[in-house]
């Protein structure tokens, strides 16, 4: 592997932990994104399924949500009715038949409300979500741990060494 690559992970690897820091602190010591709540802290490890996620949760909580609602519960599965569309939870999974759901095999605010409102559960199902939308997912899992962080500002072409220097140092490890 040659230096560059060397260098191109391990900048990938220092700015993803980076950005997870961020997310997840709010006070040194404290893994929480001060954003969204409690539930959603758990839950979420990245920004942008936050933003989306965080949305259908509080759609879900809102008192009166499932006013609107006609609920055909079944013994597998729950219909969720409204405005001539009708979606389908299953009660093992969780998961619904609507377009988010199914493309993103997560739990949408159908299975949410019914959670809440019907069978008085928590409102997200922990043991149906894969483990890769988890904060504590498997991310390390794949990389090693570095002590001392690289910091790289910009690259300067000034500055760099001849790359036989770097190539004779690799071929005498």
């Amino acid at each position: 592997m040659s230096m560059r690559l060397c260098l191109n992970a391990v900048i990938r690897y220092q700015r993803r932990r980076e950005d997870e820091y961020v997310a997840r602190v709010i006070m040194p010591g404290s893994k929480r994104n001060h954003r969204y709540n409690d539930d959603s802290n758990q839950l979420l490890g990245n920004d942008w399924l936050a933003d989306i996620y965080s949305s259908e949760y509080k759609f879900a909580a809102a008192q009166g949500a499932m006013d609107s609602y006609v609920v055909e519960d079944e013994e597998l599965f729950v219909t969720l009715r409204r405005d001539g569309r009708a979606h389908k939870v299953d009660k093992f999974n969780w998961l619904c038949s609507c377009e988010f759901s199914s493309t993103m095999q997560l739990p949408y605010r159908h299975s949410m409300m019914y959670r809440k409102n019907v069978c008085g559960l928590f409102m997200i199902p922990y043991a149906s979500i894969p483990a890769r939308w988890l904060r504590y997912g498997n991310l390390d899992e794949n990389l090693v741990d570095v002590d001392v962080p690289i910091r790289i500002s910009k690259a300067d072409p000034a500055s760099d060494l001849p790359t036989s220097k770097f190539q004779a140092g690799i071929i005498n490890l």
